[in-house]
């Protein structure tokens, strides 16, 4: 994990350092104007995703425990087809998009000093690489949910309000599921958001995923199928 946070410097460098103005501009005040008008995504689910339940591609989408995502159903916040769907066992095909109405961006997370952090790497006032625990959601989905890890780093950065997708997701750079553990960014300017996405996206940041399994594999290295929450997914894993 270190070596992984290490390459992200690196990788990273080349974008700085920035302007002290540009610094100074992109610190923002706590007070906001509120805005009215909830905010809109669509999510698509991919044909390498399909068949998935809907409260299954929530969980991964919103990175949410399986308990939320029921009860984020039942708000009639979630759509299709311009209506309002709450069944959680409803399949979705491939290419089906969902309207998900986001809390307002007037909500920010609350600050939660008694939540531990954990920081794998930095750079001052850019990013921050943080220890994401398992059974931890990324960030929260309601204003008064208070057990995130975004809870935690905007108790540590304040700054990080507001920063690209604003409202409950400000400076989150990528997801990770509920149930997962590992490293996530956080960024702490809109600049640096877009950054880091493209690093992810071009995959200049390489991102690596290990598993405890149960029984024995033949041979000392090979190549696997395993089922994922459904039937009809599959994954490849290396030994």
């Amino acid at each position: 994990m270190l070596n992984s946070v290490r390459s992200l410097q690196k990788a990273f460098s080349r974008f700085l350092p920035f302007p002290s103005s540009f610094a100074r501009s992109t610190k923002r005040k706590l007070t906001t104007s509120p805005e009215k008008t909830p905010k809109v995504e669509l999510f698509t689910v991919s044909p390498t995703e399909a068949p998935i339940r809907l409260d299954a591609f929530l969980c991964k989408t919103l990175s949410l425990p399986k308990r939320l995502s029921h009860k984020f159903l039942q708000s009639g916040n979630v759509l299709l087809n311009n209506r309002p769907i709450k069944k959680k066992g409803l399949f979705l095909r491939a290419n089906t998009t969902i309207t998900v109405q986001m809390q307002g961006s007037q909500d920010s997370p609350i600050p939660n000093p008694k939540l531990p952090l954990s920081i794998l790497g930095q750079s001052p006032g850019h990013w921050i690489c943080v220890s994401k625990p398992a059974s931890m959601s990324v960030h929260p989905i309601s204003p008064t949910e208070t057990e995130t890890l975004l809870n935690a780093v905007v108790h540590r950065y304040p700054d990080i309000i507001g920063v690209m997708e604003r409202g409950l997701k400000c400076g989150v750079v990528h997801r990770l599921d509920f149930g997962t553990s590992g490293a996530m960014l956080f960024a702490l300017s809109d600049l640096d958001w877009r950054n880091l996405r493209d690093l992810i996206k071009n995959r200049v940041v390489k991102r690596i995923y290990h598993a405890f399994v149960c029984g024995i594999f033949e041979g000392d290295e090979g190549l696997s199928l395993i089922h994922i929450s459904e039937p009809t997914r599959q994954a490849e894993i290396s030994y």
